[in-house]
């Protein structure tokens, strides 16, 4: 029994633990060790957002090219049919057009002017009688790109955005014929390509550059 309380006398009466000093080294050798990796933290994060901006900006530029190179591929209205025979096209490209005006309206009032306006004919069956047009506009609606499609008349059956955060200066567009020369969107010939110049930038992107990009579409139709 006297052994046995001398044991735990002795266990309550040690010492033992950590001393001032001990503790202090402790505190600056964590330091030392944590500083570095919480910048490197830090500076992972902060690369991770610019780079998932990046990817942003990129996807927003092949959205744009796929709904694009579509639309120019089927471009072209043919004129009255007169005959039997299949007219000529007429101008289907216009450039700045007012949702209201121009040849091909399309738009809801107040919509601002397209940037470029697509049209085409579409048929139901092959006979000319069940023809229509159809009329894309790509409009900037303050910092995003619209794709604002109209059957027939100028009354909008979709509206989609593929295109967010543009920067001035936002979008612009040109034409070229079949040897790849400049040309006039809006002339009696209808252009071969038709190319849409974006300027995009994520807020997220940090001190890089906007994402500069021109998506082009080739016509099918001769």
């Amino acid at each position: 029994m006297n052994a046995l309380l001398s044991r735990m006398r002795r266990i309550t009466d040690d010492d033992g633990g950590f001393t001032l000093i001990e503790l202090i080294i402790t505190i600056f050798v964590l330091g030392v060790v944590v500083a570095p990796l919480s910048a490197i933290v830090i500076l992972q994060l902060k690369n991770s957002d610019t780079t998932s901006a990046r990817m942003s900006e990129s996807h927003d530029a092949q959205l744009a090219t796929s709904y694009l190179a579509q639309d120019v591929q089927a471009v072209g209205v043919r004129g009255a049919y007169a005959t039997t025979a299949e007219p000529a096209f007429v101008p289907s490209i216009e450039t700045g057009a007012p949702a209201g005006g121009g040849s091909y309206p399309c738009g809801a009032a107040g919509t601002p002017d397209a940037v470029v306006r697509l049209a085409w004919d579409d048929y139901t069956a092959p006979a000319a009688s069940t023809r229509t047009q159809r009329r894309v506009a790509y409009v900037v609606q303050g910092s995003e790109l619209h794709r604002i499609v109209c059957d027939g008349s100028g009354a909008v059956t979709a509206d989609v955005t593929i295109g967010h955060d543009l920067v001035a200066p936002f979008a612009s567009v040109s034409c070229a014929d079949a040897a790849g020369a400049a040309m006039s969107c809006t002339g009696a010939t209808v252009p071969a390509t038709v190319s849409l110049a974006l300027t995009i930038q994520d807020p997220d992107s940090g001190s890089a550059g906007p994402y500069e990009v021109t998506v082009t579409g080739q016509r099918r139709q001769t």
